[in-house]
């Protein structure tokens, strides 16, 4: 489960980042593509290991369904809270690009 964790973290990241570049950015294409690859891995591991040991679960899938309905239209009502990732991107705002981006334009080459 801990790589499970990561595994959203990142692609919450790499969303708040997309998100906050509005369709530009030398990094965008780059991003994007990575976020697709990982959620595609993340969910083939999701299909092939978590599903089959959740079916061998004694639980109400229903009830768990009309639960998580439930929550969805709730926040479809009254919005989403941002997460820590969106806050931690919102704060690197100003350099409009990745860490990766500014640190290319430190590399000094000697001639």
């Amino acid at each position: 489960m801990n790589e499970a964790d990561e595994e959203h973290h990142v692609a919450k990241l790499l969303v708040a980042e997309l998100d906050d570049m509005h369709g530009r950015g030398d990094h965008f294409d780059a991003k994007f593509t990575v976020l697709a690859e990982n959620v595609r891995h993340h969910i083939k591991e999701e299909e092939n290991e978590m599903l089959p040991k959740a079916q061998e679960l004694q639980m109400d899938f229903d009830k768990l369904g009309e639960t998580m309905l439930a929550r969805k239209q709730q926040l479809l009502k009254n919005g989403f809270p941002p997460v820590g990732e969106e806050k931690m991107v919102a704060a690197t705002h100003t350099r409009r690009d990745s860490p990766a981006r500014k640190k290319q334009t430190k590399v000094k080459v000697k001639v």
